[in-house]
Order: C-alpha cells, then sequence, then structure tokens
C-alpha cells in the first residue's frame, strides 16, 4: 500500500530442503546478502551483524572469512566482531541497545576508537581502569554528536601528551544517566579543542616564533571582547598570569640587548 510502484505486489521465493540447517542457512544469505553487487543496500552494519550470525550458527572464523572474502584468516573476521561489540557497549551506553540504526552512518567513528584501544592495550603502562576512562571519555564525544570520525583519531595524540590528557580527562566526565544539554554538548567540544590546542602547542615548543604568532592571534581576538573580559571577575587572575608571563619575556628580551 505505501509503495505505488507495485514492486512488493509478488516476491520470488525458493522453498529450501528440510534438512538445511543453520550453517548452510548463513551461507546462503551471507552469499547473497554480502555478495558484492548487494552491499551497498545492505551497509555496513549489516555486514557486522551477519558476521555474528554466522559465529553464533557454529561457522568458526575461518569458513567465515572463505565464504564472505574467498580466502583470508579468521583475523579477518576477529576485528569486524570486536568492532559490533564495541559498539553494542556504546549503545547500552546511550540506553539504545540494538539499536543499530543510531550508529550506522559512524562506522569510521568507531574504526578509529578500536585503533585508539588497540594502541592504548600495547602500552605497559595501562591499567584496565584506565583504558575504561578512555572507552567511556570517548563514548560521551561520540554522544554529542559533534565530532566527525578524524577528531576520535587525535585521541592518540592527546593521550600522548600530559597536559592534553590530563586536560580532557578532568574536564569530560562520562554521566550517560543524565541528558546532554545543548551547552554540554558545546562545552565538551570544547574541552576536546583544548586538549588538541595543548598537542600543538608542544609540536611548536621547538619553534618560538610559531608559539609567539599563536599567542598574537589569541591576544588579538581578546581584545575585540575586553569589555567582557573585564566584566568577568574569573578572568582578571588569567589577564594577570599573561601580563606576568610576557613581563618575563620582555625582561629576558631586554636584558639580551643590553648584553
Amino acid at each position: 500500500e505505501e509503495e505505488p510502484t507495485g514492486k512488493f505486489q509478488h516476491l520470488d521465493v525458493q522453498v529450501l530442503p528440510p534438512e538445511v540447517d543453520p550453517k548452510d542457512l548463513w551461507r546462503i544469505e551471507a552469499g547473497i546478502q554480502l555478495s558484492r553487487d548487494k552491499r551497498l543496500d545492505y551497509g555496513p552494519i549489516n555486514d557486522l551483524l551477519k558476521i555474528r550470525e554466522g559465529l553464533t550458527a557454529g561457522l568458526s572464523r575461518d569458513e567465515i572469512a572463505a565464504t564472505l572474502y574467498g580466502s583470508g584468516g579468521p583475523e579477518e573476521i576477529r576485528e569486524p566482531d570486536a568492532r559490533l561489540r564495541l559498539i553494542d557497549s556504546y549503545l547500552d551506553y546511550i540506553k539504545a541497545p540494538e539499536q543499530y540504526t543510531v550508529v550506522k552512518q559512524r562506522i569510521e567513528h568507531f574504526i578509529n576508537l578500536q585503533n585508539f584501544l588497540h594502541w592504548l592495550d600495547k602500552k605497559n603502562n595501562v591499567v584496565p581502569k584506565e583504558r575504561l576512562k578512555w572507552l567511556l571519555i570517548a563514548f560521551e564525544m561520540l554522544r554529542t554528536e559533534e565530532f566527525g570520525h578524524m577528531d576520535i583519531r587525535k585521541l592518540r595524540e592527546i593521550y600522548g601528551n600530559d597536559e592534553a590528557r590530563d586536560h580532557l580527562q578532568t574536564q569530560v566526565r562520562p554521566q550517560p544517566e543524565k541528558t546532554l544539554s545543548e551547552d554540554q554538548r558545546t562545552a565538551i567540544k570544547e574541552q576536546f579543542e583544548t586538549a588538541v590546542d595543548h598537542v600543538a602547542i608542544a609540536k611548536d615548543s621547538q619553534q618560538p616564533d610559531k608559539l609567539l604568532s599563536r599567542a598574537e592571534r589569541a591576544l588579538k581576538a581578546l581584545l575585540k571582547f575586553k569589555e567582557k573580559v573585564a566584566g568577568d571577575k574569573a578572568l582578571h587572575k588569567r589577564v594577570a598570569i599573561l601580563k606576568k608571563a610576557a613581563t618575563e619575556l620582555e625582561k629576558a628580551c631586554s636584558g639580551r640587548r643590553a648584553r
């Protein structure tokens, strides 16, 4: 009734013999649904779900790889299976279990998150509690829907910088039980950008001219809002810190000129 072309008035079917077991059924379905000309119709989430169905049906990872790809070993199946479990964890986090349509356009986010977690696992000093903390930070970022998949890739650099890492993990506090307001979404994005800025400053630390250029641009931007800054007492102390730092730099330059 909803399709004016009439494409659903008739369906082509084939009746399978009763002795077909779950493994055979999976092979038939996977061969049709995940063939090259059908893959785009089903999408990457359904690819992952089909792999899970195969494992549930009792097929080995080798058998699934052979059916889907014609070759390859269990590693080709292990990673996608782990990715779907990661997606399941996120959907549980946002109280939307098995609602895969929520993430159907965000597979790259989870690939990059998976790579970040693998990187953490290879570091000797990262305990499970620390890994979980950063997984939840990433989930909170994803929950805002303010981040692209390339932002998730930046988590490795942020974690590798002490100031950036400390900033993000103290400012982004996962609270899945609470609904995010628009202001909270914006705040999480801003805190992430501050962490990214710490990374960029560290990269420029051996090039004072770049750091000065960044400072000049920031101060010029602040001058446009000097009345707002002047009216916020909480910012006065930070302005004093900037003045002190600038004074120390000026003294260093004056001493150099005198010599």
